[in-house]
């Protein structure tokens, strides 16, 4: 203890503060070192090692600079856990600012304890530099002349050296860009982006205000329930009706032909913050970031046409667009988080209290599962559980017990069918025509190649996180009264359907509404529908890309060929 007390910690945080800095820096090169030639790499690292070493230069109490770098030590951690989450070289992306926002803190928590390995990495290669500066500041610490000038000497060596690897990376390779290819500018330009994002948001009430879809219903003065529901986190490769060798969907099945699977549907998205709008407004990846801003979900055209509407959710308020569609319903219910356990079977009595207690003419109610989101495990009763064992520990190392974590994935889905099959069961007793239309917002990867990816929303998607399942149910009425819809669906079920697209157009069909805003090229009820020319990405810049400039490899497009052959028809 008297020699520690006896060094000078703030020459120490000259040297050791930079190198903590530029970890993500080393990190993003190595992981993209197949993509990235070495000059990239050293462009990268030396520039900024420079850069630290002056700006730690730049006041003798190295202590009170190391405090002022704080946020930039938690940017730090923040790519260091993104890079081993998705294990890509991808920089922390807007999306994924917007997450942290978006999510709720069960979310965060749930994820954060079960990889142990990333965090408790940070907390050791941070949480020290920040007690050191603090014990430093606390002994009025400062650092030698002597040691001042040697690291601003390396520094500028260092700076200028990395300046010139960026010249070279300007002339010689390929689509290089700094502000995008260099850690932490482009993720400090993404949080600036992902700031102005959320405030347009904030202020969507004012934005959306004059917005009408005037619509009005082809049915005036007929009975009707319609049930959409938006599932979470579920991928169609796991349904037993669409396909699964395992029986995840044993309500489902059960239901028979009065169930209508879409095999071949895909998100534009693998986000919920940007994934649910699509399904729940008439826009898509090519004009989202032109009118999010402005239009108001389907539930205003729903209201419009004189149905009661009513939003429930079975995840937490989360600042986004998906708050801002509830309230436009008359009702909007969000079920109460007490633990971080809740089985999507809560929305059950909310439905069933609806449907005895409310004398309603028309009803349109949206629900928001909490579907298969990890925590796996927590999102289904073990009664339900037909998949063993599904502790779905993780925490022993990256991609351990995969095949417990999928048998806890299973069980969510079975979870789901369970939901479903019950909702179902309920509007096939009514005596007026109901339908209930399902769809997941994204999918997500659970170690399915030789790229261990796990989760969803990485910057760059794969098949898995898109490939979502689609359902439809109606009652004996419905079919009766509109069998030309059902009939459509027998040509559109095994096409290619983009979701993003198609579900809010649907729905509005479905419901018998008019207006300007549906596209009937769009809906699966409609013969006019057509298949999309190619499927689409929102990116981290919202913009509509091909899957090919998403990032789709060798694995996707294998998996997307094995789907065109199961379905005669040609995925792009």
């Amino acid at each position: 203890m008297k020699h520690f007390k006896d060094i000078n910690i703030a020459n120490l945080l000259i040297a050791i503060v930079p190198v903590a800095l530029v970890i993500p820096n080393l990190i993003l090169w190595k992981f993209g070192y197949d993509a990235k030639s070495i000059i990239e790499g050293f462009a990268s690292v030396l520039l900024l090692s420079g850069v630290y070493l002056l700006i730690m230069c730049l006041n003798r109490n190295t202590a009170r600079t190391t405090i002022l770098l704080i946020p930039l030590m938690i940017i730090c951690a923040f790519q260091i856990v993104v890079s081993y989450l998705y294990r890509d070289s991808s920089p922390i992306g807007v999306d994924m600012f917007l997450n942290v926002v978006t999510t709720n803190t069960t979310e965060v928590n749930e994820l954060l304890s079960s990889f142990v390995v990333p965090v408790m990495f940070v907390v050791v290669v941070y949480l020290p530099l920040i007690v050191m500066a603090v014990i430093s500041w606390c002994r009025h610490s400062i650092a030698s002349g002597n040691i001042i000038l040697t690291a601003k000497r390396v520094g500028f060596s260092m700076t200028i050296l990395g300046l010139v690897c960026i010249g070279l990376c300007i002339y010689a390779v390929p689509h290089y860009d700094f502000k995008s290819d260099t850690f932490p500018v482009n993720s400090l330009m993404n949080l600036g982006e992902a700031v102005n994002r959320q405030h347009k948001t904030l202020n969507y009430d004012d934005t959306s205000n004059k917005f009408s879809y005037q619509a009005k219903s082809v049915r005036p003065g007929e009975k009707e329930l319609y049930i959409a529901v938006i599932g979470e986190t579920s991928r169609a490769d796991n349904w037993e009706i669409l396909g699964y060798n395992r029986p995840t969907n044993p309500g489902l099945k059960n239901l028979g032909s009065s169930v209508v699977g879409f095999k071949g549907v895909f998100s534009e998205s693998n986000t919920t913050h940007k994934a649910v709008p699509m399904l729940l407004t008439t826009l898509s990846a090519d004009n989202f970031e032109e009118d999010i801003y402005t239009h108001k979900s389907i539930i205003t055209a729903f209201k419009e046409s004189g149905f009661s509407t009513v939003f429930i959710s079975n995840q937490e308020k989360n600042k986004s667009f998906i708050d801002k569609y509830a309230g436009e319903a008359d009702l909007s219910v969000y079920l109460p988080h007490s633990t971080s356990v809740s089985y999507d079977q809560a929305v059950l009595p909310v439905v069933d209290s609806l449907l005895t207690n409310l004398n309603y003419e028309k009803m349109l109610i949206v629900l928001h599962l909490y579907g298969s989101h990890y925590k796996y495990q927590e999102r289904y009763p073990d009664s339900i559980a037909m998949f063993k064992p599904d502790y779905n520990s993780i925490t022993g190392g990256y991609n351990s017990n995969t095949i417990v974590i999928r048998n806890a994935y299973d069980n969510t889905i079975v979870n789901t069918d369970n939901v479903l099959t019950k909702l179902m069961k309920r509007i096939s007793e009514l005596d007026h025509s109901s339908a209930l239309l399902y769809c997941s917002d994204h999918g997500e990867d659970i170690y399915d190649d030789e790229r261990e990816r796990f989760l969803h929303a990485s910057p760059i998607p794969s098949y898995w996180q898109l490939h979502v399942p689609m359902c439809l149910y109606a009652n004996d009425v419905f079919q009766q009264k509109n069998p030309i819809l059902i009939d459509n669906t027998r040509f559109t079920r095994d096409s290619i359907i983009s979701s993003s697209q198609s579900f809010a157009h649907s729905l509005l069909q479905l419901g018998g509404i008019e207006t300007k805003y549906l596209d009937y090229t769009k809906s699966i009820f409609d013969e006019r529908f057509t298949t999309p020319t190619s499927l689409l990405f929102l990116n981290d810049r919202n913009e509509p890309v091909g899957l090919s400039q998403a990032g789709f490899e060798t694995y996707d497009f294998n998996q997307m060929d094995k789907l065109s052959k199961s379905l005669n028809e040609k995925v792009n």
